[in-house]
């Protein structure tokens, strides 16, 4: 792991070290920093005219509602750097393996579609590929503001050609997204008729942009079916003993986010919303997410869906924090999910704990199901499958506070608090 790197920061007469953000290595427009809960980036002094011009520009939220990232100008200095502006932080950070294929899809939307705005202004970009983006819970977001540079900075032999190197369209966009689309479950797509896209207009980019948006916008999916397809309910009763005892809880101890692991059809990921929580909804069945996703960017809520598999969560990759570090929440809710993992798959009490653990800030909410429980009759008989024995497991990590009986019988919810966080 690479040493943190500092910049030397001052604002009104104090000068503190600020972290730089393990991402920005190759950024010769500046590099991106943290500072007091925020998102920042000091400017080189060559790109000063640049960013200042561009952000003077008249009906900027126009760009900013095509899926830029908010931005503006600080009075912040930068040891060696011209301006620092400040970025609309974009509270947890996912990559592209973590999206349902919808999510791609309006990714990839949102790029063509921003590509198309800003060609229209006199800019384009020069890093044009879907890892610059994150998703703003139901929003992507287009986060890289120094890939953003005027087309009149290109060379004339150039600029007919703004699809081409360095403006990746041509290579790294497609290739990227055609990879990610097709693994996501996209039918009828090919790279060939993208490619044949980009060579009919490629001496029009705008023409280009709005031709690809047709194209992503007409792609349709088929989810590959997993154990969990289909599972859950989202119509749970606001009376059922688990919905009204998670909501007491999550409102007694009054935190702010939460992750919902096993989120299913979301419906305790929208009780979270209900009670003022931001959430994110992880969950291995693709479809499952696909739909929620489609619910949430209907409603506006802020719920981040991703596809992931609690066992196997993303490793930290290319400069990226692990997903465990980029998605850990002030709550886990855990709810329904032990006996697959440990009943069927035989994943340990061990390896659930420490995963609970590192996806989990404060408070921990866990449904544990009995070997007694109808709905496991013949799923194994492993002998260290009960309650005392996890509760015990979980000991390493945090403190148990309660268990209280839910329906239908003979289930239970078990309430812990993090070892780390608490003294008592």
């Amino acid at each position: 792991m690479r040493d943190i790197e500092i910049i030397k920061i001052e604002e009104n007469g104090k000068v503190v070290n600020a972290p730089i953000d393990s991402c920005s290595v190759a950024d010769n427009m500046g590099r991106v920093f943290h500072y007091k809960d925020g998102i920042y980036r000091a400017i080189t002094i060559g790109g000063v005219e640049i960013v200042k011009k561009f952000l003077g520009q008249k009906n900027l939220n126009q760009i900013f509602d095509k899926g830029l990232v908010r931005t503006e100008l600080t009075d912040i200095k930068a040891e060696g750097y011209g301006v620092v502006v400040k970025h609309h932080n974009v509270r947890f950070k996912s990559l592209p393996y973590e999206w349902s294929g919808n999510m791609i899809q309006d990714t990839c939307r949102m790029i063509v579609q921003l590509g198309a705005e800003l060609y229209t202004r006199g800019y384009s970009f020069k890093d044009g590929h879907i890892f610059n983006t994150f998703f703003d819970y139901y929003k992507p977001t287009w986060v890289d503001f120094g890939s953003i540079l005027p087309i009149k900075n290109i060379p004339n032999s150039r600029r007919l050609e703004p699809l081409d190197f360095p403006w990746e369209f041509s290579g790294t966009f497609i290739q990227d997204t055609h990879m990610f689309l097709e693994k996501s479950g996209a039918i009828s797509i090919s790279k060939e008729d993208m490619f044949a896209i980009r060579e009919k207009h490629k001496f029009d980019p705008v023409e280009f942009f709005c031709a690809m948006d047709d194209y992503f916008s007409n792609i349709e999916f088929k989810y590959g079916a997993t154990e969990w397809t289909g599972y859950g309910n989202s119509h749970v009763a606001d009376t059922n003993p688990k919905v009204v005892h998670t909501r007491e809880f999550l409102q007694e101890i009054g935190e702010s986010t939460m992750i919902d692991i096993g989120a299913s059809k979301g419906r305790f990921s929208e009780l979270g919303i209900e009670v003022g929580y931001d959430v994110v909804a992880f969950d291995l069945d693709a479809s499952s997410i696909a739909k929620l996703y489609s619910r949430t960017k209907g409603s506006e809520s802020s719920i981040l869906p991703l596809v992931g598999d609690f066992t196997k969560m993303t490793p930290q990759i290319s400069g990226h924090q692990s997903f465990t570090e980029r998605v850990r929440c002030d709550v886990s809710l855990f709810l329904a999910v032990i006996h697959h993992l440990s009943l069927k798959r035989k994943v340990p009490f061990e390896t659930i704990a420490q995963n609970l653990s590192d996806l989990t800030g404060k408070y921990s909410i866990v449904e544990f199901i009995p070997k007694g429980d109808r709905h496991v009759g013949g799923w194994g008989d492993q002998d260290w499958y009960s309650m005392d024995n996890f509760i015990k497991v979980m000991g390493k990590h945090f403190h148990f506070l309660e268990v209280i009986n839910i329906t239908p019988e003979p289930r239970k919810l078990l309430f812990f608090r993090k070892k780390y966080w608490w003294t008592g």
